[in-house]
């Protein structure tokens, strides 16, 4: 969820005074809300941060349940109702932050995220039946780790994050599952002082992307995007996309083909207030650009790459000082068109009176071309699980 300060003037504004998205043309099925997910008595809160899917009726939900303190929240789809799954904290000491969650078969997940005491340690789960740890490579002493997301197939699996220390800034995590075990995978040096990763996607065994954010050595911080060609990763370099005092963090990354790949994100400003605006880098005559968007998205947070010309982005529009939305966009292959449907959908912040909702993440429901996508909604009491689909 963002966690951001709803000014009470905010709640007074109207949604009628939300700028209007540019008109767009039916792109077919609509978005609908739901599955809704019933929290369990005594939540004082409840988000979605991640979802995956390896059928209609194979869907997981990764999130967070706050009663009133962070605990994590699993639950399956069975194409009928939701069942919660919950996962066992073997120590009182401990607490989970789930970032990800990523199926390949049915009736099996993983999750990943970090186990946080005085310091936060890189978790792994695997659920075949009941949720195990995974063992994961060993950081040095006095570092912590964070797995930010998960990309898992038949014969293997991608995990990405980030290291960090009280003395030292951090530094992007790349793990890979070879056979049954995981080990840490190098990452190319750059010019970079702090690296992080938010995002993989696997398209082949010899085609993988992540993507993040890094500080250079200027200051700036600016797009991390990676490749991986089966032997080793390395450094795709954006066109300069930042103006001054701008800061540049991607959140997903996605490709149809090896050629057709897809990374977005956010560039914000500070000045006291964050201001935001929504990106998207797309190859193009050999070099990573911009491609631009015709809504009021302020975040985007997944992409998904169905083929070259259908592609769909959704995060969220508006800022803490405005209502927050769900929002998405289609790409056709030639530009960029908002999809008005998923503003207009009922039980959405809009219609309801919430102060906002937005999305966290999207899945692709494998043979079907339908997108499921997660997020939350929020009242002045209490936020909520948020479901929207579309086909």
């Amino acid at each position: 969820m963002r966690n951001r300060l709803i000014a009470l003037t905010a709640l007074a504004v109207t949604a009628a005074l939300l700028p209007a998205p540019p008109a767009a043309a039916r792109l077919g099925p609509t978005w609908i809300v739901g599955p809704d997910f019933s929290s369990p008595p005594g939540t004082t809160g409840a988000e979605w941060r991640d979802v995956t899917a390896t059928g209609p009726a194979d869907v997981w939900a990764l999130g967070v349940l706050r009663n009133p303190t962070d605990n994590p929240l699993t639950a399956h789809w069975d194409g009928k109702s939701w069942t919660a799954v919950p996962i066992s904290n073997p120590s009182t000491t401990l607490r989970y932050d789930l970032t990800a969650v990523d199926a390949v078969a049915s009736g099996e997940a993983w999750v990943v995220g970090s186990a946080v005491s005085a310091t936060r340690t890189a978790l792994m789960l695997h659920y075949n039946g009941a949720w195990t740890a995974v063992p994961l490579p060993q950081q040095p002493k006095g570092q912590e780790s964070v797995l930010a997301d998960i990309d898992m197939s038949a014969t293997g699996g991608w995990a990405v994050g980030y290291t960090s220390s009280a003395d030292k800034p951090s530094r992007a995590l790349i793990e890979r599952r070879l056979g049954a075990d995981w080990v840490e995978v190098a990452v190319p040096g750059t010019d970079a002082t702090a690296t992080e990763l938010s995002a993989v996607y696997a398209h082949a065994a010899d085609d993988a992307w992540a993507v993040g954010s890094q500080v250079r050595i200027d200051g700036r911080r600016t797009a991390l995007i990676l490749h991986w060609d089966g032997g080793s990763w390395r450094e795709q370099v954006p066109t300069e996309i930042e103006g001054l005092g701008e800061e540049v963090f991607l959140t997903s990354v996605s490709a149809s083909t090896a050629d057709d790949v897809w990374a977005v994100g956010r560039i914000c400003s500070g000045d006291g207030v964050e201001s935001c605006r929504p990106l998207v880098l797309h190859p193009s005559g050999g070099a990573w650009k911009p491609v631009p968007l015709a809504g009021n998205e302020t975040e985007l947070t997944e992409v998904l790459a169905f083929s070259p010309t259908d592609v769909w982005v959704v995060g969220y529009a508006g800022d803490w000082l405005t209502l927050e939305t769900d929002s998405a966009e289609h790409w056709d292959g030639h530009r960029f068109t908002p999809d008005a449907d998923v503003l207009s959908t009922p039980g959405d912040g809009v219609l309801d009176g919430e102060p906002g909702s937005a999305l966290s993440a999207a899945t692709k429901i494998p043979g079907t071309g339908a997108i499921w996508a997660v997020g939350w909604t929020r009242d002045p009491v209490r936020g909520a699980t948020h479901v929207v689909r579309r086909g």
